[in-house]
């Protein structure tokens, strides 16, 4: 593209989301947008305006120009004014008219938070503004200071830095002072980078943001960026957090760098992870919104939680303690206090151990959760970083460190610094403080010992200063020696003295044993998924450098000498090792006594008595590592005993037996050992299947079954307990197994083979199998069981739990009084609901059990029915007389709730579709349940719908029904009144002919609509899928289940019971 606007210049370009548009604004006012190959696609002349910038927004649906008054306008991507940018009145007024920079972050490779600002626009008077989009009313706004020329974001949104210079620095007889700030998106000050030059004009961050580019006058400069990953190292495992493109949670890797085994956690938000006694500590936010802490092992599984008032962004640990902190509130975690409640309510996690505290007036006041103190004024100093040990902890502001004893919390004193303190970092003797500062400058400050510390006497600061320092790690043997990240440089210090620096960009996991682990967490998050060992690193001092270069070039005497002006216990191993390699055995005793490695001197000592060269050459072997090579040398030397105790110190449990399966003198013991070790090892790994095969060759019964149990092969379980005696020591075991699982009749079999009938009889009340339990109670002459029955059961029913106390009726085969309380719940339900399904089905219900307990009693080698538990604790329950006998009126008639629920909604459903005939025929017959019925209703419809089929009689019958209802107002009897008036002054009250059919009890003729005959009350059923009355039963079809007639012309194949749900008739 070519400009050829010679009469204004460029005040902004930007890219669309996808790259295929980019926005041109000139000074102006005039816009053009043009395609990737230069081609144009629009033009916009804005008239009465300059511009100043402009921003495409992520979704490129929006253009944001930046006007030179100061203004921001919102356009379309064809260049049509929306409206004017809502929330800038906001700040308009504080941040005033000149805009030096807008920047919309590009969300197209990240997955998009809507909850984390993404516009950033920034003044040329060092305020910033930060918006989640064009329409947030409430952006984030501060003052960075700086004499704004430019702001860019990272590639993913999480920082932005912003280039300038300092306010004021302009004057001529002032020195320029150029930085770049970078901020989190809620603009927290991360770090501050000074640039050399006078005329800063612009920066870019490289594609992966671990560098930036800088142009200050005609100077192009390049800079390392350390990002502040989310990281710790303990043990052997890195934990790292990591996001994915396509996801909005956060994922943390806990990584065993030694086996490169690998274990993902997922989290809503990670807002810090630090490390701490071979654990990682994370702060965290729950799916429910609510901030933790979170106490993990190596594996990532949470040890224990504690849900916290705020979201931590600092965190520390101690021996005894754990501390996280926002800017202005600390928890401190007492490990000691408390046991493992992970799993508990969250309401239940804020617990005594855990001590909140608020800065306020530049100290830490006690505060209680919820939080009861005011919002913090963002004037006061806030909270930038911790340190702790076991019996200081530090805190450190903007302005000061201070120093609280881990104890009780009371301020021991307060360390002025010079800058923002942004890391913290004890020696294991707490007699020395490094001090990082925001601008990356070290510094050390020597503390008193603990006893001797005063407010007036903290210590003193040394005369030692490092810049661009990112990273430090103190050794854990030596309080004077620390290794420290500069730059691209490891250096390892001695006091303040350096050794020669080593290039490197990782960062510092361990300093031990003179070596420093590191991992390249640049290269590692480039595939966060997928770390590799190349990934860690490990660099030595220069000492120990130094000595392994003489014992290789000079030998063991002068390195000797080196290693006695330069003492340390991996260097005098270091000499050992080699001595003993080489058969001088003199000069390693020495070194291995300088270590005390007690293990090392004894095998010197073992070594000269050893007289066979073989057996000295295989024990250096096997303390070296070469197992393969110690046990060839054992078994030329015919010492297969000695291999074989090789192995099994090694836990090589296959090998072993390798070993004696080569040997005719190997033993059956030595076999049964090796067979439950190599079991052992394949139950650690859960490895089941391979683990039976190994118990089964060594016998071991025990182990035996908790494999069993881990598969679920109970049928095996039930194998081996026919197998044992009664005196097993397994059984009772195999009894709990049984019971933990539901297996109530197996387990009680065990209880009762190791003669412990108490505990059968429990669990068989526990599980609910009562009428087991009383069996046993009768046999075994415990008759306490009877009177638990019945607590329990009144207990149930007085706490409503009438599901429950159906279930222990059942169980204990009191079918009747599981009947009627079923009977009761069916009556709830229509009282509260009405005619209804849910009303059918508790009445069919109630039924079928009624139906059951009936046919067992017309069994002839039935036993007597215990007596009724419900009517022995009705008083107790409140259970009346009356309802009582209206309940167990049902045993003659145990059907009729159900049908009159069923016949009711068939009516009704026959009568809403027109069916006028069908629904009259049913709702005759349902005349005889109106008790259970709304009468006004079924009523008006049988008046309604006799009246359509011209049965006067019954019309008539129905309206005298109407009139005389006492439930209903007199305005709408007048109504039935006259509707009844009307019909019956034209039609005398008689039913049209209609089919009749002869009576089989008095032959009279009735109507065929009559389920009664109204002369000798002879009453026929009712077929159940239309409601017509059976008068001939061999023309019908019974169900099996609830015995109610189908007239056979309306059953289908695989056809359910309409009432009982049932599946299939029979005669």
């Amino acid at each position: 593209m070519i400009n050829n606007r010679n009469k204004s210049m460029v005040k902004g370009m930007d890219w669309n989301s996808d790259g295929r548009k980019i926005c041109i604004a000139y000074e102006d006012g005039g816009v053009i947008v043009g395609s990737v190959d230069g081609s144009r696609i629009w033009g916009k002349e804005i008239k009465g305006e300059t511009l100043a910038d402009v921003a495409w927004s992520p979704d490129s649906r929006i253009i944001l120009f930046a006007l030179g008054s100061g203004k921001i306008d919102c356009y379309d991507s064809s260049g049509n004014l929306m409206c004017p940018l809502e929330a800038q009145s906001k700040w308009k007024t504080v941040c005033g008219t000149k805009i030096a920079s807008m920047k919309w972050f590009n969300s197209r490779y990240v997955y998009p938070d809507p909850d984390v600002p993404s516009l950033c626009i920034s003044y040329k008077n060092g305020f910033v503004a930060l918006l989640k989009d064009e329409m947030d009313t409430e952006p984030i706004v501060f003052n960075s200071k700086l004499r704004i020329s430019c702001c860019q974001w990272n590639q993913n949104g999480t920082v932005f830095g912003i280039g300038g210079s300092y306010l004021g620095s302009p004057s001529s007889d002032q020195e320029i002072i150029n930085a770049i700030e970078f901020y989190s998106a809620y603009g927290e000050p991360l770090s501050v980078l000074k640039v050399p030059g006078k005329n800063f004009t612009s920066f870019s961050w490289e594609g992966m943001s671990l560098r930036i580019a800088i142009t200050v006058d005609t100077n192009l400069y390049f800079a390392t960026v350390r990002p502040g990953y989310k990281w710790c190292s303990f043990g052997n495992t890195i934990a790292y957090a990591f996001n994915k493109a396509d996801k909005l949670e956060t994922y943390i890797m806990f990584w065993d760098a030694k086996n490169n085994e690998r274990y993902v956690k997922s989290f809503r938000q990670v807002n810090a992870i630090c490390e701490g006694n071979e654990h990682c500590l994370i702060a965290a936010r729950t799916e429910e919104g609510k901030e933790c802490l979170i106490w993990c092992n190596t594996l990532g599984t949470p040890i224990d939680s504690r849900m916290i008032g705020f979201s931590a962004t600092y965190l520390s640990s101690a021996q005894n303690y754990l501390t996280g902190a926002s800017p202005y509130y600390v928890c401190v975690w007492n490990l000691r206090s408390t046991n493992s409640t992970f799993g508990t309510s969250p309401e239940e996690k804020i617990s005594s151990s855990v001590s909140y505290y608020h800065l306020k007036n530049g100290i830490l006041i006690p505060c209680r959760l919820p939080l009861d103190v005011p919002n913090p004024d963002e004037n006061n100093s806030k909270i930038t970083c911790l340190g702790t040990s076991d019996k200081l902890m530090l805190i450190g502001t903007e302005s000061n460190i201070q120093i609280y004893t881990a104890s009780d919390m009371k301020l021991v004193g307060t360390l002025e610094t010079k800058s923002k303190p942004v890391r913290l970092s004890l020696n294991f003797s707490v007699t020395k403080l490094a001090v990082i500062d925001i601008n990356g400058n070290l510094t050390m400050f020597e503390l008193r010992p603990y006893m001797e510390l005063t407010s007036d006497n903290l210590g003193m600061w040394l005369d030692f200063e490092r810049k661009d320092v990112w990273d430090i790690r103190w050794a854990p043997d030596n309080p004077d020696m620390f290794a420290i990240m500069e730059k691209t440089r490891m250096y390892i210090f001695r006091g303040t003295e350096p050794e020669e620096p080593q290039q490197s960009n990782a960062h510092l996991c361990s300093f031990k044993d003179l070596e420093v682990k590191a991992v390249q967490l640049d290269e590692l998050l480039k595939n966060p998924e997928f770390p590799k060992k190349d990934h860690f690193v490990t660099m030595e001092v220069k000492s120990l450098r130094d000595t392994r270069s003489l014992l290789q070039q000079v030998g063991t005497k002068e390195a000797t000498a080196f290693v006695e002006k330069h003492p340390h216990p991996r260097l005098w191993k270091l000499i050992g090792e080699t001595a003993l390699n080489s058969y001088n055995f003199e000069a390693a005793e020495t070194a291995f006594v300088k270590c005390l490695d007690y293990r090392s001197v004894k095998l010197v000592q073992k070594l000269k008595a050893t007289e066979n060269q073989l057996l000295k050459e295989a024990e250096l072997a096997a303390y070296f590592g070469d197992y393969e090579k110690a046990e060839k040398l054992y078994m030329q030397a015919d010492r297969r005993d000695l291999a074989v105790d090789l192995r099994r110190i090694l836990g090589e449990w296959d090998r072993v037996l390798h070993l004696l399966d080569s040997s005719a003198s190997s033993t059956d013991e030595e076999y049964k050992e090796a067979w439950d070790a190599l079991g052992e090892q394949f139950s650690d790994i859960c490895n089941w299947e391979r683990a039976i095969e190994c118990f089964k060759k060594s016998g071991n019964t025990e182990r035996l079954v908790d494999c069993y149990y881990q598969l679920e092969l109970f049928d095996e379980l039930e194998n081996l307990v026919e197998t044992m005696d009664n005196n097993n020591k397994i059984v009772p075991k195999l009894a709990d197994m049984f019971s933990s699982v539901g297996m109530c009749e197996l387990a009680t079999r065990c209880y009762l083979k190791c003669n412990r009938p108490r505990l059968a009889i429990d669990l068989c009340i526990k599980l609910n199998h009562w009428d087991s339990a009383i069996s046993l109670a009768q046999k075994y002459g415990m008759a306490d069981v009877k009177k638990l029955l019945k607590s329990y059961a009144k207990r149930l029913l007085m706490e409503k739990k009438y599901q429950q106390a159906v279930d222990l009726f059942k169980s204990c085969q009191q079918k009747l009084d599981a009947a009627l309380l079923l009977y009761m719940m069916a009556e709830d339900v229509l009282e509260k609901e009405g005619p209804s399904t849910s009303a059918k089905a508790s009445f069919t219900l109630a039924a079928q059990v009624m139906q059951d307990y009936e046919d067992r009693q017309k069994k002839p080698d039935n036993d007597s029915e215990p007596e009724s538990l419900l009517l022995e604790i009705s008083d107790d329950i409140q259970i009346s007389p009356n309802t009582l006998n209206r309940l167990y009126r049902y045993i003659d008639y145990p059907w009729k709730g159900a049908e009159a629920q069923h016949f009711w909604i068939l009516a009704k459903n026959q009568f809403t579709e027109g069916h006028n005939e069908a629904a009259m025929r049913v709702l005759y017959n349902l005349q005889k349940y109106e008790e259970m019925l709304p009468m006004e209703p079924l009523y008006k419809m049988l008046a309604d719908s006799s009246l359509e089929m011209k049965c006067f009689g019954v019309c008539a019958k129905a309206y005298m029904k109407l009139e005389s209802l006492p439930k209903i107002s007199d305005e709408l009897r007048d109504c039935y009144q006259m509707a009844a008036d009307q019909i019956f002054s034209k039609n005398p009250p008689k039913d049209v002919v209609s089919p009749r059919v002869d009576c089989r009890k008095c032959k009279r003729k009735i109507h065929e609509w009559c389920g009664t005959c109204p002369s000798c009350e002879e009453s026929y059923p009712l077929c159940i899928a239309t409601g017509r009355p059976v008068f001939d039963v061999a023309t019908a079809v019974a169900c099996s289940h609830c015995r109610h007639f189908v007239i056979e012309t309306e059953v289908k194949e695989d056809m359910r019971c309409p009432l009982c749900q049932g599946l299939g008739f029979g005669s």
